[in-house]
């Protein structure tokens, strides 16, 4: 009898571990799917019940990251550490917010190095789930050492080859690591992790992205499509996808896989920017702005942070229908609210398009073209993005600028030639 009765207690304690390991699995593809709120819910029930519980609290932390709040992650992971210093994968959580600070890069390595000697095993090596987290820590953050994160991360795959997540962040960290260069090496590590779990989605989608960056685009949508079939609540296959067909102007399309992306994402009202934004690509422009205003309001109302995004298509649409000067308020409160690393060239250009437009601001617009001629990767673009500058201020009549952009220009050009300096 008390034999049935140990049994049935050890059968229940197994029970109650399997449905808190599936909790955070369920928290952690909701973070795969960019649905940060539900992940953030998941992962606070499992603190709530369980304070000591360190899987959910890293994967707390990992969704704040995630979301861009690098102070919620760190306060959580120095918090838990006061009270466990002996907790390795928190201690490489605390080194991942620390990559964020290029000060403390070397405290951040310490902290990696720490956490896998408390957890070697003297036969079989480092514990292949401290080598994962060290892995997505190095190549996701900013000051992150990417070769570091490769050999830890094949480091992990010789540990545990049945893991596909590890094989997903090895193909991340490849793909970031040499960008351009290393498509085979990010390719076959995703497809390695399909081979494991052909549902995991999240592996078919970054597949996608490796041709997105070479424009094949018949191979994107083949991928882009199995991530979606793989696991039709997939969210972020749904965005991309909307994008596309907006691009190529088939906004019944575009629409259809909008309301998908809405119905499997996180209720946010951002989610209303697809239909001002597809009323942008019809070209109806006073459409937008009103949508988009709308769609600010209620979000100040409701007191939800708005996406940047949505003051640059206020922007981009006064510009397009004529009236580029009120465009300025809206590009002012665009470069005010984004995240700096997430600027691109093309920001630029559309803030030097409006303030050539607005009297006494021509050496702001010269400053945009400056800094947008930064952000670009390739020397070839960094050119192009001077001379158009160049171009715009030498129609404007300002020839004392257009020459000042040809000379940085100039400067640039590995092989310039003598016609380049009479140019202006």
């Amino acid at each position: 009898m008390k034999k049935n009765k140990l049994v049935l207690f050890v059968m229940g304690v197994m029970a109650f571990a399997g449905l808190q390991a599936q909790s955070v699995k369920e928290g952690r593809d909701d973070l795969y799917k960019q649905k940060y709120k539900s992940a953030q819910a998941v992962f606070e029930k499992l603190i709530a019940a369980n304070p000591n519980d360190l899987d959910a609290i890293y994967w707390l932390g990992q969704t704040y990251i995630a979301k861009k709040d690098i102070a919620a992650a760190k306060a959580l992971y120095e918090k838990t550490l006061a009270a466990n210093g002996n907790a390795p994968l928190i201690l490489v959580g605390m080194g991942h917010v620390e990559l964020y600070d290029q000060s403390k890069v070397n405290d951040a390595r310490q902290r990696f190095e720490t956490a896998l000697t408390m957890t070697a095993n003297k036969k079989k090596g480092n514990d292949p789930q401290i080598l994962n987290a060290i892995g997505l820590a190095n190549y996701d953050a900013k000051y992150g050492d990417l070769n570091y994160a490769i050999e830890r991360l094949k480091e992990a795959v010789d540990r545990n080859s049945k893991d596909p997540d590890i094989y997903l962040n090895l193909g991340n960290a490849y793909r970031k690591a040499f960008p351009g260069q290393a498509g085979g090496d990010a390719y076959q590590a995703y497809q390695n992790a399909i081979k494991l779990d052909s549902k995991f989605a999240i592996a078919h989608y970054r597949t996608a992205k490796l041709f997105e960056t070479q424009r094949n685009w018949i191979v994107w949508l083949e991928h882009m499509n199995n991530a979606v079939e793989a696991d039709p609540t997939f969210a972020p296959a749904y965005y991309d996808l909307y994008y596309y067909f907006l691009g190529n102007s088939n906004f019944d399309r575009a629409e259809e896989y909008a309301q998908k992306y809405i119905a499997n994402a996180d209720p946010d009202v951002n989610n209303k920017y697809f239909a001002c934004q597809t009323m942008w690509g019809k070209k109806d422009y006073d459409g937008a702005i009103n949508c988009t205003k709308s769609m600010i309001a209620e979000g100040t109302q409701k007191g939800e942070k708005i996406n940047p995004k949505a003051y640059k298509l206020l922007a981009d649409s006064y510009v397009s229908k004529g009236d580029t000067a009120g465009g300025k308020e809206y590009i002012d409160q665009y470069f005010a609210n984004q995240n700096p690393d997430d600027v691109i060239p093309e920001d630029y250009n559309l803030k030097t398009t409006i303030y050539l437009a607005i009297p006494g601001q021509e050496q702001a617009a010269f400053n945009a073209i400056l800094e947008g001629a930064k952000l670009d990767t390739s020397l070839e673009n960094k050119l192009k993005t001077l001379d158009k500058g160049a171009d715009v201020f030498k129609k404007a009549g300002n020839r004392c600028m257009a020459a000042a952009l040809f000379y940085e220009a100039y400067k640039l050009n590995p092989a310039p030639n003598q016609r380049d300096v009479f140019d202006p």
